[in-house]
């Protein structure tokens, strides 16, 4: 009997594969369950042998981020593994922390990887518009700097570099709603008596605290980061057991490496720097 392999969050890297379930906020394919998962997994407890979420976790508040893994333990079915992948906070502090030793040793030649660095600390968390700091950096950097970032958070980097409109590049770009959020609250207000109501009634600066809002809600922020302590913490809380690190291509989950979500065709990793971990719900 075939297994039954559940995706969260899944963007544009979702699997034709008939054993997986595709979800996400905007489906963006044939394939794909359009759902919030705000309101929880929409499916009756222990249906799938595995699920998986890759730059999904980050985007939920802490306190979201533990009934989104509790959720993934109820739909699980016992013996079935979760694996989930996240910025690694560790690693990001390490190379930050490494790339201003070396500036203040005095070596030059790494002021754009701190630059680079630097954001992606805090850049996804504080940003007010599509692509933050992070874009610009990209459209304007030279191409070793663009290497490095590539080394680091995989060839997605490129595709926004190309693209100075582009949101996150990672699949949690699926998370993506901006203003459909907001027409969807007040939807049914004609468009254009909205419109003229707003600029009637707000002042310039609440107009621009509006648009603001209305992206800092829009599912591209980081609203919680973690480091593989605090996540295995997390996990271990939901009720996952042998919680454990592993590599992009390592899994438990049978046939992996063969669904190309974590690698490519060509074996690059899609994440590179990320963290991986997994956890199993016992018999």
């Amino acid at each position: 009997m075939n297994p039954r392999l559940l995706n969260l969050g899944c963007g544009s890297k979702y699997c034709s594969d008939s054993r997986w379930t595709n979800i996400d906020f905007v489906a963006r394919g044939s394939g794909v369950i359009q759902h919030d998962l705000l309101q929880g997994i929409p499916f009756d407890a222990a249906q799938f042998d595995a699920v998986y979420h890759s730059n999904v976790l980050e985007h939920f508040t802490a306190a979201q981020g533990v009934f989104l893994m509790q959720e993934c333990f109820r739909v699980l079915k016992p013996g079935g593994f979760v694996r989930v992948v996240v910025p690694d906070l560790e690693n990001i502090c390490r190379a930050y922390m490494s790339a201003l030793g070396r500036l203040n040793a005095g070596d030059e030649s790494c002021r754009q990887p701190y630059e680079w660095l630097k954001m992606e600390l805090y850049d996804q968390v504080t940003r007010s518009h599509a692509g933050g700091e992070m874009s610009g950096f990209l459209k304007d950097c030279s191409r070793k700097d663009l290497e490095y970032v590539i080394e680091r958070v995989g060839a997605d980097a490129r595709a926004l570099a190309e693209n100075e409109n582009s949101c996150d590049p990672s699949p949690e770009s699926g998370l993506m709603f901006s203003l459909w959020w907001w027409k969807l609250q007040v939807g049914k207000i004609p468009r254009v008596v909205r419109e003229c109501w707003l600029n009637a009634v707000l002042q310039a600066d609440e107009k621009k605290a509006l648009k603001m809002g209305q992206f800092r809600m829009s599912g591209e922020i980081h609203q919680c980061m973690y480091d593989g302590y605090s996540l295995k913490k997390l996990m271990v809380k939901s009720g996952f057991h042998n919680c454990h690190r592993v590599g992009p291509s390592e899994s438990s989950i049978p046939g992996w490496s063969s669904y190309y979500l974590d690698i490519d065709v060509c074996e690059r990793i899609n994440a590179p720097v990320a963290l991986f971990m997994e956890g199993g719900k016992t018999g």
